[in-house]
């Protein structure tokens, strides 16, 4: 996790506190008063590497709750069409509620950028399973 903080997180402050300010100190102050004010900060393009690091803590907090150890990778086989369809019917209303959530909280909420697609990149970084 030290990894990923020093890999991800590195370019995301460098992005907020020197490359934003410096594109516009306007823009960067606006940016850092609204975060406190409303909770919604644009991370530009490290929206993402944001993303991962929350979603790498998240999982590696998870896996030490539950296991306590980590497992290989196991090679599984692409799922049957019939479990794709079920998958993706599942998910339309976790989608809906992402959507509401974005009209609620702002479309940058907590760095977190367009919510609507939260549910998909969950699932696909639960499915991925990354290494730790």
């Amino acid at each position: 996790m030290l990894d990923k903080l020093k890999r991800l997180g590195i370019p995301t402050l460098i992005t907020l506190l020197v490359i934003l300010p410096m594109m516009s100190l306007d823009y960067a102050t606006s940016n850092i008063k609204g975060f406190f004010l409303t909770g919604n900060i644009d991370l530009g393009v490290t929206w993402f590497c944001w993303t991962l690091i929350v979603f790498s803590g998240v999982f590696a907090l998870c896996s030490q709750i539950t296991s306590g150890s980590q497992k290989g990778f196991v090679d599984k086989p692409i799922p049957a069409i019939w479990k794709i369809l079920l998958f993706a019917i599942i998910i339309i209303p976790f989608n809906f509620f992402g959507l509401y959530l974005m009209k609620a909280l702002g479309p940058d909420f907590l760095g977190f950028h367009l919510l609507r697609n939260f549910p998909m990149y969950i699932s696909m970084f639960l499915l991925w399973r990354p290494s730790l």
